[in-house]
């Protein structure tokens, strides 16, 4: 919720962020601007003189998103920290009880790092690429392109690592 609402306020439509919005559609897309919504993450505005100065409702925006992106990561991590040391304090448990542990750790950390790839640094980089003046047009989307993919693709991690899931998978959809 507070990503929305930081993005309603801070993020304000401006004349600046308009015909660079307009460009992109018109150059990329052929599109309708009315069509379109969009967050202009912007570190800087031009006042009425043409001078730069720096936009500061933005940066706080962008802190706050990234502040987001970091508090989430840093849980995830965490969690799977303690899960491994949980892990390894086992040690009464069988041989089979503790290889199927590691395979679902295993299937944590990959899980861990899909969405490094898949949604962390696209969207990092939809914050660093703005403060360098980068515009890279229409291949801003491959955050949304990966942002929609990892929840389809994060499931397979266990379909792929965990034998029994796999097979059971084989004989309901497979078989059947």
């Amino acid at each position: 919720m507070s990503w929305g609402m930081v993005t309603f306020f801070l993020f304000p439509e401006t004349d600046r962020t308009k015909q660079a919005l307009l460009f992109v559609l018109k150059e990329s897309y052929n599109l309708d601007p009315l069509w379109i919504g969009h967050v202009p993450y912007s570190y800087s505005r031009i006042d009425g003189n043409g001078i730069k100065h720096p936009d500061i409702s933005n940066i706080v925006g962008i802190l706050q998103h990234g502040a987001i992106m970091i508090f989430s990561f840093s849980t995830v991590f965490y969690c799977g920290m303690q899960t491994h040391r949980k892990i390894k304090s086992h040690k009464g448990v069988s041989g089979k009880t503790r290889k199927l542990q590691n395979k679902l750790f295993y299937a944590l950390v990959l899980q861990t790092i899909i969405p490094i790839f898949l949604m962390y640094i696209p969207t990092v980089m939809a914050f660093v690429l703005p403060f360098f003046e980068i515009n890279i047009g229409c291949y801003a989307n491959i955050t949304t392109v990966t942002v929609q993919l990892y929840p389809g693709i994060d499931p397979l991690v266990l379909l792929f690592l965990i034998k029994d899931i796999r097979n059971a998978f084989f004989r309901t959809f497979l078989i059947s």
